[in-house]
């Protein structure tokens, strides 16, 4: 069923909608795996910083707690909470009595709490929790709650990278999709074009050319593969029609021009603007009659394709020579604005049938009566037939010549 354009979607169109589905697709897939990457690296390098930086204070605080230095334990937490980003350090004894605390309270955003919820769930609760053992036996614990500034730094940059990488990505997936859709419009052009002007000027020795897509080389070549033949039966119909045209206007034994050719050929000549300048030769075999009662129709036949052989050789290549029925013969001799020409021409045609012809050792003679009408003294192409065939007629009467030009005076 016919679906109207309107409805239709263009390749382009749809090029762009997958790829844009495509690229959602992929962004998805992105987001879901370098959220995963990122969080579990995050989340690895916290715990293990956290881990270094309570050891590193178990062993620092280890002295000051032996000898209860309290104010060497603050100064030492102060001066590490100042120098790494941490949001708290806590210091208790064993039996859970607080030591010291110190945090950093400057260290706050409005969307602190969303990012504390984030980090709780990234690192273990366990990160960051050491004892502090003097010869072999625990003495205290410490706690190290580690800052959101590492978050939001982790955060910020990669969502500065996670832009610059979705950015490269569309702008790649547009290139992509412009060249895909060039290469894929440059085999339909070609491929409607050639059907276009196939359709439009019968032109079937053109061909699909080869393009960069292997999918639509196999329609060229099976667009290509149709052409062949379509040419194949276009050349085989030119060469009927043109066997059949040549049958249906030509005289199957002389091959000459027959009657309708004759008359569509006088019709054209007479219309046109010279017309006035031609004349028109009926000729006529004297004796024919007699040579197919005498010697058959065979023999009747070799003195008609004779007769034709050797009226156009006597003829000019402008000349138009036919055979109208029977033993009759018509010329159209061009060019002719004085009786003289005509007749001049008509006196050489009656010559051609002066040596016989010999067919098997037998001589067979032949005469022709040659009738002629110039086309000055017709109005018609009715006219100018009735008159030779009327001066033909004279013609024939006449034993002597055999020749006659029709002159308007005597009839």
């Amino acid at each position: 069923m016919f679906t109207p354009i309107s409805s239709q979607t263009s390749l382009k169109s749809y090029l762009i909608k997958s790829q844009a589905y495509l690229s959602l697709l992929i962004l998805l897939v992105c987001v879901i795996g370098m959220t995963g990457i990122a969080a579990h690296t995050f989340k690895k390098y916290s715990e293990d910083n956290l881990q270094l930086i309570a050891q590193l204070l178990s062993e620092q605080l280890q002295a000051a707690i032996i000898f209860d230095d309290k104010e060497t334990i603050h100064e030492t937490l102060k001066m590490c909470i100042g120098k790494y980003p941490l949001e708290s350090i806590q210091v208790t004894h064993v039996n859970g009595q607080l030591i010291s605390y110190i945090n950093d309270a400057t260290k706050h955003t409005f969307y602190a709490p969303i990012l504390e919820k984030i980090q709780r769930w990234l690192i273990s609760d366990e990160a960051g929790h050491t004892n502090i053992t003097h010869n072999g036996q625990t003495i205290a614990k410490i706690k190290v709650v580690n800052s959101i500034y590492p978050l939001i730094s982790f955060l910020q940059q990669f969502l500065i990278l996670f832009t610059i990488s979705l950015i490269s990505a569309l702008l790649l997936i547009s290139f992509s999709t412009r060249l895909i859709y060039r290469k894929i419009s440059y085999s339909l052009d070609t491929l409607t074009e050639t059907t276009e002007s196939v359709t439009a000027h019968r032109d079937f020795d053109q061909r699909v050319p080869s393009g960069h897509i292997a999918e639509f080389n196999i329609i060229s070549q099976s667009f290509n593969a149709l052409l062949n033949e379509i040419q194949t039966w276009h050349t085989h119909l030119q060469q009927e029609n043109s066997h059949l045209e040549h049958r249906a206007l030509h005289d199957t034994l002389t091959q000459l021009p027959n009657r309708a050719y004759f008359n569509q050929r006088l019709s054209q000549i007479f219309e046109n603007q010279d017309r006035h300048q031609f004349a028109l030769l009926y000729i006529d075999n004297n004796n024919f009659k007699e040579i197919n009662d005498t010697h058959g129709h065979l023999y009747g036949d070799a003195v008609l394709r004779e007769m034709a052989v050797r009226l156009k050789l006597a003829l000019r290549p402008d000349d138009f020579l036919a055979r109208i029925g029977g033993d009759e013969f018509a010329v159209l001799v061009l060019n002719i604005n004085k009786p003289i020409y005509a007749i001049t021409v008509a006196q050489n045609l009656l010559h051609v049938s002066d040596a016989p012809l010999l067919i098997e050792n037998l001589a067979i003679r032949f005469s022709f009566s040659i009738g002629i009408a110039l086309s000055s003294n017709a109005e018609s192409v009715e006219d100018l037939i009735h008159q030779a065939d009327q001066a033909m007629y004279q013609a024939k009467l006449n034993n002597i010549q055999k020749l006659s030009i029709y002159d308007q005076s005597t009839h």
